[in-house]
């Protein structure tokens, strides 16, 4: 059964402005109502197991674990024959492929789906990344095997027959194939378990594990299916212009999934029932206060049966709510009071993940994970039990497990939406530089611009938002600051091919009907909200430095293309360590020819392979002690686990190889162990450059 948490709370346009994105989130609280587990302790211990045989979890039978988006009925009901419908025909259907789709590594079967029904009334993020209102909006690009995880994009044509073969059109190569069976099927059955609400340790009918027989391809969380296809387009080292789309697309999914509503299989009855009523009395007052937001700020009123459309002002009332919930607490502390609560836990649970996920539209990562935190802190892993209750442990154990898992699941979107960013836009970078992408000439073209070429002002724009959203400031500033003069370029060519070819008289339009507009006043809207954006988006941040070389000669590059002046990248300063002379450090600027021999370091001296053991060391201590990873470098500094004339820091905290003097970037968001996540790399990767993984390996990257 499924919850609605964010039904239509999330879905809006997003208008960023400073004060908003560098808010932070309040600390966490507890309800008046004690905690969540003791409410989950009274339900289970007057509720009787209806079948734990049968393969389901808690109260819940293996039948019983899901229920469809659409028809709403069982999704173990979704065979061949069943005819997946909405109770009301009048609604959107979802577009399906005629022929069955045929996995070419498991030889299963499944229904394809293609991308329908998209709309912007939830909308658009300021990387274009669109929010739909509707049950039956499929935004997925690629098609996935439930029962194996082999995953792929759909063809152009959109024939079932294209899902079988590979990047080169050819049949798919068997180590592809041996690389799904080995590192996806397990995972992938483990997840669709999750999904359907089934044991993972249990003993369940095989008919069960066939899931493309009953589960269509939206009910398959969209972050999963992105997950899969880039690590096999990875594997088969796929174009950067196809992984750019995958990454972009996935972090979009990953977004979309920590603004959606909640699914709790197999939770307790009179649980979801507790969390419902949180759901809506949250719900009721966010947007109760965001209406009086909007009058304060002078804002266009809307509908009061439609859920608010500016994150910037679901933030600002999320945001007073819990400080309100709050100062509620301590007046209820200080005046001994408990009875009648006015938040209870269930309530800070939902606004937590409300505000969490507003956070992370307008691009305030850290905050959003620091939101989405004080959500987990408020459902306890575990619940000392009356001796008398003992047999009962097992059982809240697991539906504490389920309701962490809301959290869980929003936290790890929130990680890798950070990284697929990132990785999107160093992708596109490289198609760039590598010719891969054509662009559109900067004049205006009355008739249009052929749709396969790029734009270089909302590329320029684009790049800049993912690389702000990931924290690479300088990269992200050199970026809008290219967009903004690549947009004034083209709206003084705009102006004068109107005057030179001038418009037709415009029609006059009929009653209660607006003016069509010529395609010089659209082009001149456009334009104009993409500067808007541009000038709004860089103005939430100050860069400390300049990009990095990689990013400078792309930003040249696509200057090029508008016909501006290709501004010389700046170098990197060498970073002046405690022994060094002015001499030393003036000559250290002067770069070698790539061709040249590279010099052996001096004994003793520091290396690229010294400063990453150095570093993991003191990451590695740093978590330990403080139970989460340094937002920054210079915060290992700073806490006294590296000395400063060692660190290789500059002045701004940027690090820089010791060896080549080239900026080293950081990826906040690792785990220990980890061996495909990168933690430190150079911004500029080449064959053989070494890069230092969560495993505390140094490997050599690939291309």
């Amino acid at each position: 059964m499924k919850t609605r948490v964010l039904p239509f709370v999330l879905l809006c346009t997003i208008l960023a402005t400073l004060a908003l994105a560098g808010q932070v989130a309040p600390q966490p609280i507890v309800g008046d109502d004690d905690n969540i587990a003791k409410k989950l302790f009274e339900s289970l211990r007057k509720n009787m197991v209806r079948d734990p045989k049968s393969g389901g979890v808690g109260n819940v039978m293996a039948s019983q674990a899901a229920l469809c988006n659409v028809c709403g009925q069982p999704l173990f009901r979704h065979d061949g024959v069943y005819e997946c419908l909405p109770p009301d025909r009048r609604i959107a259907q979802i577009v399906r492929v005629p022929t069955p789709v045929k996995c070419p590594v498991c030889s299963s079967a499944f229904t394809g789906t293609v991308p329908c029904n998209i709309n912007e009334r939830g909308g658009r993020d300021r990387d274009f990344c669109v929010h739909s209102v509707g049950k039956v909006t499929v935004h997925s690009v690629v098609w996935f095997c439930a029962e194996c995880g082999y995953c792929a994009m759909i063809p152009p044509d959109q024939k079932a027959e294209g899902f079988a073969l590979g990047l080169d059109g050819k049949p798919l190569d068997e180590s592809v194939k041996q690389f799904v069976r080995e590192k996806l099927s397990d995972k992938t059955r483990k997840q669709m378990l999750k999904a359907v609400g089934l044991k993972e340790d249990a003993t369940v009918v095989p008919e069960l594990l066939q899931f493309n027989r009953y589960i269509v391809q939206n009910e398959i969380p969209d972050w999963l299916k992105y997950n899969n296809a880039i690590e096999i387009c990875e594997f088969q080292k796929a174009p950067h212009l196809v992984l750019a789309k995958l990454y972009y697309e996935g972090a979009h999914a990953c977004r979309r999934q920590i603004a959606e509503e909640v699914a709790v299989p197999a939770l307790d009855s009179e649980l979801q029932q507790y969390l419902g009523k949180a759901i809506n009395r949250m719900n009721w007052r966010v947007q109760a206060r965001c209406r009086d937001i909007r009058k304060q700020h002078g804002d266009p009123s809307i509908d009061p049966t439609r859920a608010e459309s500016d994150p910037c002002n679901l933030v600002e009332a999320a945001a007073a709510l819990l400080r309100e919930a709050r100062e509620d607490a301590a007046k209820r502390r200080a005046e001994g009071t408990s009875g009648g609560a006015y938040y209870e836990t269930a309530d800070l649970l939902v606004l937590n993940l409300i505000y969490g996920a507003a956070l992370d539209r307008v691009g305030d990562v850290d905050a959003a994970e620091k939101a989405l935190r004080d959500a987990l802190s408020l459902v306890p892993e575990h619940i000392n039990l009356p001796a008398d209750a003992k047999d009962l442990t097992e059982r809240v154990e697991k539906q504490l497990k389920l309701l962490r898992g809301i959290c869980d699941v929003r936290l790890n979107c929130l990680k890798s939406e950070r990284e697929y960013l990132f990785k999107a836009a160093m992708r596109q970078m490289a198609a760039i530089k590598s010719q891969q992408v054509k662009f559109q000439s900067a004049e205006f073209n009355p008739k249009g611009q052929p749709p396969h070429l790029w734009e270089p002002a909302a590329t320029s724009y684009l790049l800049g938002e993912l690389l702000r959203r990931c924290g690479v400031h300088e990269s992200a500033g050199a970026w809008f600051a290219a967009a903004e003069r690549i947009l004034l370029k083209k709206s003084d060519l705009l102006e004068a091919a109107e005057k030179a070819q001038p418009p037709a008289p415009p029609v006059v339009p009929l009653p209660g009907q607006a003016p069509p507009q010529n395609p010089f006043e659209q082009e001149r809207i456009r334009l104009a909200i993409l500067r808007q954006w541009t000038l709004a988006q860089h103005a939430l941040f100050k860069p400390a430095g300049a990009p990095d070389e990689n990013t400078a000669a792309v930003i040249a590059q696509v200057l090029k293309t508008a016909g501006l002046e290709v501004v010389a990248p700046a170098s990197v300063p060498a970073v002046p360590t405690s022994n060094t002379n002015t001499a030393a450090t003036t000559k250290t600027d002067v770069k070698p020819s790539p061709d040249a021999p590279k010099a052996t370091p001096a004994a003793g001296a520091m290396t690229r392979e010294k400063l990453y053991k150095m570093y993991y060391a003191a990451l590695m201590t740093y978590r330990k002690e403080k139970k989460e990873n340094p937002k920054n470098l210079r915060a290992l500094v700073q806490a006294g686990y590296l000395k400063a004339d060692d660190s290789g820091l500059d002045e701004v905290g940027k690090l820089h190889c010791p060896e080549t003097k080239e900026t080293l970037i950081y990826m906040r968001t690792w785990d220990p162990g980890e061996k495909a996540m990168e933690i430190l790399f150079p911004a500029q990767r080449k064959p053989g450059g070494l890069i230092l993984y969560a495993d505390g390996e140094i490997r050599a990257w690939k291309q």
